[in-house]
C-alpha cells in the first residue's frame, strides 16, 4: 500500500496551474471581444452571431475551470496565499469572460451600431481592456514563479514591474 507523504498533505498542491488555466481561458474570452466590436461595426451580425458562440463556448470553459478550483481548492494549513484572496481572485478573473460574455450579448440582441464618432474611441478602450487581461495573465504566470522560487530577488523585482505596468 502506498503512502501519501505527510508534507504533502499539510503543504497540499499548488492552486497556481488551475489559477493560470482559468486566467488564460479568461484571456481567450476577451480576445474574442475586438473581432466581435469589429463585425459590429460593418453590421456583419452572423459573423457577429459566429463570435458570439465562441464568446459564449470560452465562458463556459472558464466557468468549469472555476467550478473545479474552488471545488478543489486545498485547505491546508500552509498555502503560499490566503485562501480567501485566491477565491476573491478566481471571482474577479471570472468576471472578465462574464463580462464578455454580456456585452457581446446585449450588442448581438440589439443589433447595436455604433456612431462613426465613436467607433475609434471604443476600439482603443477595448485594446486597453484586452491588454490589461493580456498583462493581468502575465502577472500571475510571474507571481507562480515567484512562489515557486521562494521569492527569489530577480523574480520579485519582474512581479514588482508587472504591477506597476498594469497600473
Amino acid at each position: 500500500m502506498v503512502k501519501q507523504n505527510p508534507f504533502s498533505a499539510m503543504f497540499g498542491r499548488s492552486p497556481f496551474q488551475p489559477l493560470l488555466a482559468h486566467i488564460a481561458k479568461a484571456a481567450e474570452c476577451a480576445d474574442q471581444l475586438l473581432p466581435f466590436f469589429e463585425a459590429t461595426l460593418v453590421d456583419d451580425w452572423k459573423e457577429a452571431a459566429r463570435i458570439r458562440e465562441t464568446i459564449t463556448h470560452l465562458e463556459h470553459e472558464a466557468d468549469t475551470l472555476k467550478t473545479e478550483l474552488r471545488l478543489h481548492l486545498p485547505s491546508s494549513l500552509f498555502l503560499p496565499v490566503s485562501r480567501s484572496d485566491l477565491l476573491d481572485l478566481i471571482s474577479v478573473q471570472d468576471k472578465i469572460a462574464n463580462k464578455v460574455r454580456d456585452i457581446s450579448g446585449i450588442m448581438l440582441g440589439r443589433q447595436m451600431r455604433i456612431p462613426d464618432e465613436l467607433a475609434e474611441p471604443m476600439r482603443d478602450y477595448m485594446r486597453t481592456a484586452v491588454a490589461c487581461v493580456a498583462q493581468a495573465c502575465k502577472a500571475l504566470e510571474e507571481l507562480k514563479a515567484l512562489l515557486e522560487s521562494g521569492f527569489g530577488r530577480s523574480v520579485a523585482d519582474v512581479m514588482f514591474e508587472l504591477i506597476e505596468e498594469l497600473h
